[in-house]
């Protein structure tokens, strides 16, 4: 979307109507777009997903260039699953992804995975767990990294914090602090300059919007 004309148009290189494109996420230099595609013919969601991790260049007039294609960085593995949500650090040297076994990262397990940003199978982070850790986010100076995570409670995901070094490793996850009363899902956040904001809602699932909030849905931020 051009932001002073508000003219919308797909992106050549992704935007094949034989395959499902989804997730994407700029290149700090604002060069490329990473996003994550199904296979010519093959769903994107549910068991039977086997997503990969493309690249397409886009030229500084917003014209991609399609003469390149869409280079793929990180592909589906038999032992990883799909390779989701790609999340590019703030210095532009790494991405980091869901591996799900069972397609989309939602579904069953997924777990959090670091390639380098020319690709490659992956490493699977320390902070994963038996349960699912998706939704994840850089902070702006790449020291942090942020993700929603069920490990507590299946049905109730909350938000955990660990430290991200230049090398790729990562501190052991915390949970972040819960406002509000027990019981209460986190499940939408973003980051600032400074503070983490996110929204929650209730077991039932209760979503708050952004233009507002619906019933018991709350905006809160620290």
């Amino acid at each position: 979307v051009d932001l002073q004309t508000g003219v919308a148009r797909s992106v050549p290189g992704a935007s094949d109507p034989r395959r499902c494109e989804r997730y994407p996420d700029w290149t700090p230099d604002g060069r490329h777009v990473l996003f994550s595609r199904s296979p010519i013919g093959e769903p994107c969601d549910g068991l039977r997903g086997r997503l990969e991790i493309a690249r397409v260049a886009v030229a500084t007039d917003g014209e991609a260039e399609v003469e390149a294609g869409a280079e793929v960085l990180v592909s589906w593995t038999e032992a990883r699953g799909s390779a989701g949500q790609p999340r590019v650090s703030p210095d532009g040297r790494w991405i980091l992804f869901t591996g799900s076994t069972r397609g989309s990262p939602t579904v069953g397990s997924a777990d959090l995975w670091l390639a380098p940003i020319s690709g490659g199978e992956g490493t699977r982070l320390a902070v994963s767990s038996d349960a699912i850790e998706s939704w994840h986010a850089f902070s702006p100076d790449g020291r942090w990294i942020a993700f929603l995570s069920n490990r507590d409670r299946v049905a109730e995901y909350h938000i955990y914090l660990c430290r991200f070094f230049e090398d790729g490793r990562v501190s052991p996850a915390l949970p972040f602090p819960r406002a509000g009363e027990d019981r209460i899902m986190s499940e939408i956040f973003e980051w600032n300059q400074s503070p983490l904001r996110w929204k929650r809602s209730s077991p039932e699932g209760l979503k708050s919007s952004r233009a507002g909030t619906r019933r018991s849905g709350k905006a809160w931020s620290r």
